[in-house]
């Protein structure tokens, strides 16, 4: 088994920053930096994650792209084994339930410029530079909004003054991948939920984890210099 690491924001490029995510989720199969897209454009690749099951001829024999799929992937996976070896001893199929939701849910939104998306009431933003924003007077599902200073750059937002952000969802689960050092204070639908502490390389931080899909109205407090990259959902 290989990993191989494509990387989308700029500090997924820097190696010690990889090994330091493989040793934090204890990964012990060989890592491939792919920094130059290599093996991501030899594949023809749209996706992360996905997942490409070889044979022991070298040729692709499965592939599955984005979550889910797991127990068809294990299948194909034991199917390959089987080929390549008719006597082999497999141990029993795992049972582990697949949570990838089946819902509708809100789009993964990217907060940088360089794919700005699902930003509304603003016609115009300064990139790369402080400037202040307004809360829109109304978001539909899917949408968030900015108020106070914030700097927009090409992969991240980041908080200055009075920063907040308002996100109208649908999940069961939301997610963002935050930067820089500092505190996100949480509220959703009116009500506090707590504060998360930023700080070291940036990662993936769960902001709402539910029983089950709700639509709701996430209002984040950041701290200035506190960086957001990319809304996901689960």
């Amino acid at each position: 088994m290989v990993g191989v690491h494509t990387p989308e924001f700029a500090f997924e490029h820097v190696v010690s920053n990889v090994r330091s995510a493989v040793q934090q989720f204890g990964i012990t199969y060989l890592v491939a930096v792919d920094n130059s897209y290599s093996t991501w454009n030899a594949y023809g690749n749209e996706y992360w994650p996905a997942d490409y099951l070889i044979d022991a001829s070298g040729d692709v024999r499965y592939e599955s792209f984005d979550e889910g799929q797991y127990g068809q992937t294990e299948t194909a996976i034991r199917q390959l084994l089987v080929d390549a070896n008719p006597h082999v001893k497999l141990p029993p199929a795992t049972d582990v339930p697949d949570l990838t939701p089946t819902e509708l849910t809100s789009p993964e939104t990217y907060l940088g410029y360089s794919r700005l998306q699902y930003l509304a009431g603003v016609t115009s933003i300064q990139d790369d530079a402080p400037a202040t924003y307004e809360f829109p007077s109304s978001i539909t599902v899917g949408e968030y909004g900015l108020s106070g200073r914030w700097t927009i750059g090409s992969e991240e937002s980041t908080a200055g003054a009075d920063a907040r952000l308002e996100l109208d969802f649908k999940a069961k689960d939301v997610y963002l991948v935050l930067g820089g050092s500092g505190t996100l204070s949480l509220a959703l639908d009116g009500r506090a939920l707590g504060t998360i502490n930023v700080s070291g390389i940036p990662r993936l931080y769960t902001l709402v984890s539910g029983p089950s899909e709700q639509t709701g109205l996430l209002v984040l407090t950041a701290s200035p210099a506190v960086e957001a990259y990319d809304f996901t959902f689960g």
